[in-house]
C-alpha cells in the first residue's frame, strides 16, 4: 500500500510504502506527535506514479513508531476522557 503525506513540515509531499499500518493510523500519529501536513491519504497502485515525490519504503521502524504513537495517543484520549 502507498500512503502519501502532503505538504509534510510545510514542505515536502512524501509517499510512504507499508503493508503494516494505514492513512488513518499515520494521520493520527502524526497528529499526536504534532508535526505539519495538509492530508494523508492512501494511493492507488496504478496513481503512485502521478504522486510519488520521496519515497520512505516502510522495513519496520516506521509503522513500529506510527503503532507506538496511536498507542500513546489513545491512552491521552482515555485519560481525557476519564477526567471529563
Amino acid at each position: 500500500m502507498a500512503i502519501l503525506i502532503t505538504d509534510f513540515n510545510g514542505e515536502d509531499n512524501v509517499m510512504v510504502f507499508t503493508e503494516s499500518v494505514t492513512a488513518k493510523e499515520v494521520e493520527k500519529a502524526l497528529r499526536h506527535k504534532g508535526q505539519k501536513f495538509s492530508d494523508v491519504v492512501e494511493v492507488k497502485d496504478e496513481e503512485v506514479g502521478f504522486y510519488c515525490y520521496e519515497p520512505l519504503w516502510d522495513f519496520g521502524t516506521f509503522s513500529r513508531n506510527v503503532k507506538r504513537c496511536c498507542a500513546e495517543a489513545d491512552e491521552l484520549e482515555k485519560l481525557n476522557n476519564i477526567k471529563n
